[in-house]
């Protein structure tokens, strides 16, 4: 769509910088072109507008369905609409009010005076030499009349030499060459027309004509009537047509064709005046229109490339933040975009490391807090973790059974509500809130406790030891049951006090008998 976007404005402004330059011709007002051109513009620019109205629609139903990046396009685009707008707003009503005062400066009362005056004395002027050239002209008919028939050529060719005539013809009625005397054969006429004979019947007449090479040339035409006595009877009552050519001065011919083609000029665009005013101020709305319409067009590609990065970044952080680390953004460039970019794609590369070794770690954790745990559950040993205050965080079965919990879980409890017999195990109780309640810090602590009377007596060696741990200081208690231990070894001292008794009755005899071989 982009692509159609700007292909449509470029076809346009190519075809209004063809009617802007097809404005240069003031005669363009009735031409065929100009009016195609003109259509093929506003058709472009009906096409750039229902285009853009099209992206419009989509933008905005982007922004409802709340599209990453769609607010942010629609807030670019109003900013590049509007930075183009106002500006050319202010140069397009600044141009139509200098247009539309230049066109009326155009038409001055003293400029018109001016070409007028101009252009009826370049009348005049040529009035004054068609007089003079009919003037001639009657003086040489009037010779070639009144002198022998014969003679007529010699007579023609002295009076044009006189009268310093450039070219001098004499025809028939029907329209043939009788005599002839000229300088430059370039100037007269070949043929006369039905029309110059039709005319020199009612009598002279002259006229100027404009050659080939733009220049004037004065003409007279004086018909001649033969009815002097010194022709002869055939000739006498018979007509024919005599036509003087003289070229204008260069000078006066060139003052006076400028001078009328400005006038004609200037009438010209008199009478178009209020066509030339719509037609510029219709191109200048074509160019206000193309250029904010090529600025909106524009404005949406450009929109586009910025906001993609950042929406392919909106996505790609809403997948990071769902845990898919392995969203990888294509790079855009070697700009600040590209640079962020491309350190989003190193951060999800670390991220997504850092989460497959933090697995890694969290499977060996969770197989190590198992193993620990079925050791723990599996241990003979009673073992106990609690807070500063008590309460049990962690304990295996064998302290659940040697301490007889009320429940099966205790976790979160007070030690104290969680014996049965508070009684039995006050000793244990005692030494623990004594040494949790010392100032100085714990290390290592051990002591043996005797718990029941003798018929149930058991020996237990406690060991208190301190944790420190994020959330505080925790205190693991190990219980062991050495009852069986220690009543074996009262055993063994016992069998060790009786050898050694029996030792010491049968010793005394042994000396006495020494002392009896001695004497």
């Amino acid at each position: 769509m982009k692509y159609l976007i700007t292909s449509v404005a470029v076809i346009g402004l190519g075809f209004l910088i063809l009617l802007a330059q097809s404005l240069s011709n003031t005669d363009l007002v009735s031409n065929d072109t100009f009016i195609v051109l003109l259509i093929i513009s506003i058709a472009f620019v009906i096409c750039l507008f229902l285009l853009i109205i099209f992206q419009v629609f989509k933008l905005l139903q982007s922004v409802r369905k709340e599209i990453t990046g769609s607010k942010l396009t629609l807030r670019l685009v109003i900013s590049f609409g509007l930075m183009v707008l106002i500006p050319v707003s202010i140069v397009y009503l600044v141009s139509v009010n200098f247009l539309t005062k230049s066109i009326e400066s155009w038409f001055d009362v003293r400029v018109e005076s001016a070409l007028e005056g101009g252009l009826n004395l370049g009348q005049k002027t040529i009035d004054i030499l068609i007089d003079d050239i009919e003037l001639k002209g009657k003086s040489i008919a009037y010779a070639i009349a009144n002198n022998p028939y014969e003679k007529r050529e010699d007579t023609l060719i002295d009076l044009r030499e006189k009268f310093s005539i450039s070219s001098v013809v004499l025809y028939k009625i029907d329209g043939s060459i009788s005599a002839i005397s000229e300088s430059n054969p370039t100037i007269r006429s070949s043929t006369l027309s039905l029309e110059d004979i039709r005319r020199v019947q009612n009598g002279y007449f002259g006229r100027i004509e404009e050659t080939k090479n733009k220049n004037l040339l004065l003409k007279a035409f004086i018909p001649i009537f033969y009815n002097d006595k010194n022709q002869t009877i055939d000739l006498i009552g018979s007509e024919e047509i005599l036509m003087l050519s003289q070229p204008v001065p260069e000078s006066i011919s060139n003052m006076a064709i400028s001078v009328e083609s400005v006038f004609e000029e200037y009438q010209q665009l008199r009478y178009s005046r209020n066509s030339l005013k719509i037609i510029y101020t219709l191109t200048l709305t074509i160019v206000l229109m193309l250029a904010i319409l090529t600025s909106v067009a524009i404005s949406f590609v450009l929109s586009r490339r910025f906001t993609r990065p950042l929406s392919l970044l909106s996505e790609a952080t809403n997948q990071i933040a769902k845990g898919n680390y392995k969203k990888i953004i294509p790079e855009v460039g070697k700009d600040e975009l590209g640079i962020l970019v491309k350190s989003f794609n190193s951060m999800t590369y670390q991220l997504d490391t850092a989460t497959k070794n933090s697995k890694k770690n969290r499977k060996r954790l969770e197989e190590a807090r198992a193993f620990l745990d079925a050791t723990l559950t599996n241990l003979a040993t009673s073992i106990m973790v609690i807070d500063k205050h008590i309460n049990i965080k962690l304990y295996n079965k064998s302290a659940a059974k040697l301490l007889n919990f009320k429940l099966s879980n205790m976790v979160g409890e007070n030690l104290k509500n969680a014996v049965k017999d508070m009684q039995k195990f006050q000793t244990i109780f005692n030494f623990i809130e004594e040494s949790l309640g010392k100032k100085n810090k714990i290390t290592d602590i051990s002591k043996e406790i005797v718990l029941g009377s003798k018929e149930d007596e058991k020996t237990l060696i406690l060991k208190l030891s301190a944790l420190d741990e994020s959330s505080g200081i925790s205190y693991i208690i190990v219980l062991e049951d050495i009852s069986t231990v220690a009543k074996a070894q009262r055993q063994i001292a016992w069998s060790e006090i009786a050898r050694r008794l029996a030792h010491e009755i049968k010793n005394p005899l042994t000396p006495i008998q020494l002392s009896a071989e001695r004497v």
